[in-house]
């Protein structure tokens, strides 16, 4: 059964460590808690994804529009003036 991994961060996806080397994982391939699946290039650092992060207690993977509807859920704007800013 396929299962997507959603980025938790913005930023450049390398599917392998180098032009050269082959993918992390391949579509299809297992992934087992631990696995390195990829590299997200932000602000010029790599950060490791590690797909066992998904089931630590309290930490849950989030798209940046679930985010942004969380927010607006919160912090209700009628369009009619801009939210004061905290």
């Amino acid at each position: 059964m396929a299962h997507q991994i959603l980025s938790p961060l913005p930023g450049t996806f390398y599917q392998r460590p180098a032009p050269d080397r082959p993918p992390y994982k391949a579509p299809g391939d297992s992934v087992a808690p631990g696995d390195v699946i990829g590299l997200i290039q932000v602000l010029l650092m790599l950060e490791r994804l590690i797909e066992h992060i998904n089931g630590h207690e309290g930490v849950e993977w989030m798209t940046f529009e679930r985010i942004a509807e969380d927010f607006r859920a919160r912090f209700p704007f009628d369009g009619g003036q801009r939210p004061e800013v905290i």
